[in-house]
């Protein structure tokens, strides 16, 4: 996108909220509002004749009913291009398409950006589906940032009493056990740690990605199926230093004593 604020030959504030914190499209004449999150065309606001020279503004019911068309359009193109990128199914942008749409009827994106709220909607659809996807996985995927992407997750949730609980480390053990190709054992052990971990509050504050990459990674050791940190580490989605702090926490409080390499 180009700078906020001003451009040639276009408008300084937004028609719809007033706010002169606008972005504007350098391949087009899309602008997004940063006060209200509605994405807008020049072309919708200004008709021009056969001579190049404006006329009357359209009428605001038109202009707003086009600009919500388009609104809708942009959100659901980021939908499906965040949900390609994080491999997910038809029937996950099915339903991150419902949760932005309630979004709009209830008037929650007032002030918010529309890649955020996407983004934001995937999250939520994943988490309604029960497939497994990290909020700094959705975030990179979506070029956005994780704390924006979280807060604008619990405010969807919240607002439209999805009641989605926290994410659990143990809704990642499949997915990662399936990338690394191990076996029940692993799992079975992998979860046990992460159950005596929870019943000792080992895990109050810390990312379900790096707890469930660390009782992996500490399972596969000890039933002879070993991954080098690198390999889990980038089935997690994590760096390897965020692994190795992860395995040493949770070995040291439930007093695990292996050789780590």
């Amino acid at each position: 996108m180009a700078g906020t604020g001003e451009k040639a030959g276009s408008i300084e504030v937004c028609p719809f909220c007033g706010s002169a914190e606008l972005e504007f499209s350098g391949a087009s004449d899309g602008v997004t509002c940063r006060g209200c999150g509605r994405r807008f065309y020049l072309s919708d606001l200004v008709d021009k004749n056969e001579s190049g020279t404006n006329e009357n503004m359209r009428r605001p019911n038109t202009r707003r009913t086009e600009s919500a068309e388009r609104n809708l359009a942009f959100a659901l193109s980021e939908i499906d291009r965040v949900a390609t990128a994080n491999g997910l199914p038809r029937s996950v942008r099915d339903s991150a398409g419902l949760v932005y749409r309630s979004a709009v009827e209830r008037n929650l994106v007032k002030g918010r950006p529309i890649d955020v709220l996407a983004a934001a909607s995937v999250y939520c659809s994943c988490r309604i589906s029960g497939i497994p996807r990290t909020l700094d996985e959705i975030a990179e995927n979506a070029n956005i940032g994780r704390r924006e992407l979280g807060r604008t997750y619990r405010h969807l949730s919240k607002e439209l009493g999805l009641g989605l609980s926290p994410a659990r480390p143990q809704d990642y053990i499949g997915r990662y056990c399936d990338a690394l190709k191990l076996g029940t054992e692993v799992r079975e052990r992998a979860l046990s740690l992460i159950r005596k971990a929870s019943e000792n509050d080992l895990l109050s504050g810390l990312g379900p990605a790096g707890v469930t990459a660390a009782a992996v990674y500490i399972s596969a050791i000890i039933c002879g199926e070993h991954r080098s940190q690198k390999q889990v580490a980038e089935a997690a989605d994590i760096s390897e230093v965020t692994l190795r702090s992860r395995y040493r926490e949770l070995a040291d409080g439930l007093g695990i004593r292996i050789e780590f390499s």
